[in-house]
This record gives C-alpha cells, sequence and structure tokens, in this order.
C-alpha cells in the first residue's frame, strides 16, 4: 500500500487571514471566493501567458511576471477587502 503525497501547505497572503494555502495556489479557498470574478480572471490569465512563455523560453517572460504579479497583487487586495 502506498501513500498518497502530501502537498506542503503554506499561509493564506491575505493579511488576518491565517488559513493554510495548498501549494501552486494563490491563496486559500475562502479567499480566493471573495476576489471578484474579473480579477480571478485576470490571475488565471496571466499565469497561463507565464507558463507558456517560460515553455517557450520567450524573451517577454519578465514583462509577463510583472503583469501577474500586478494581478496577484489586486487579488489580494481585494481579499483583504472583503474581510470583516
Amino acid at each position: 500500500m502506498t501513500r498518497a503525497r502530501r502537498e506542503p501547505k503554506r499561509l493564506c497572503p491575505v493579511p488576518m487571514c491565517g488559513n493554510a494555502a495548498r501549494a501552486g495556489h494563490l491563496m486559500c479557498r475562502d479567499c480566493w471566493s471573495t476576489v471578484p470574478k474579473p480579477q480571478r480572471n485576470a490571475v488565471n490569465s496571466t499565469w497561463r501567458d507565464v507558463k507558456s512563455a517560460i515553455s517557450r523560453h520567450s524573451p517577454l517572460l519578465r514583462s509577463l511576471v510583472t503583469v501577474y504579479r500586478v494581478a496577484t497583487a489586486d487579488a489580494v487586495a481585494a481579499a483583504q477587502r472583503s474581510r470583516p
């Protein structure tokens, strides 16, 4: 019998949250659900662009990472604003 490999967890980056965020996820499920849909789409879209640029060794990678960082910062701020 083999054991299922557990994904390492980290704390959600939203201040005052304290929940665990799954590996590979920006924030915990509760906080992610409070981010408006257009911002979630922006984060996911820019992440796909970054992954594609990495696989193609694109010279645009640096600028795409910057766009992704801005999108994720906006999403974290939106989740923080929605917390009581």
